[in-house]
């Protein structure tokens, strides 16, 4: 997505994640983001919005390979 700051991308991201897991129509999802930072603030907007949703930040704990949701830098 590319949409301004502050506009809500990780929400909107969270969101259709939601919706296409609901869906059956995908099993995991990967999170990228270009900074550590940035993958820590979606990891927890994910948490909120998606509470009952097995995640995974790559960036802080690589052993929970069952995750659906995984965030990371690229």
């Amino acid at each position: 997505l590319v949409m301004a700051t502050g506009t809500g991308k990780t929400r909107v991201s969270a969101g259709l994640a939601d919706v296409l897991m609901r869906a059956g129509r995908v099993k995991n999802v990967l999170f990228l983001a270009d900074r550590v930072a940035l993958v820590d603030q979606a990891a927890r907007a994910f948490q909120n919005h998606l509470p009952e949703t097995s995640r995974c930040n790559l960036c802080r704990n690589k052993d929970e390979r069952d995750a659906r949701i995984v965030f990371s830098t690229y």
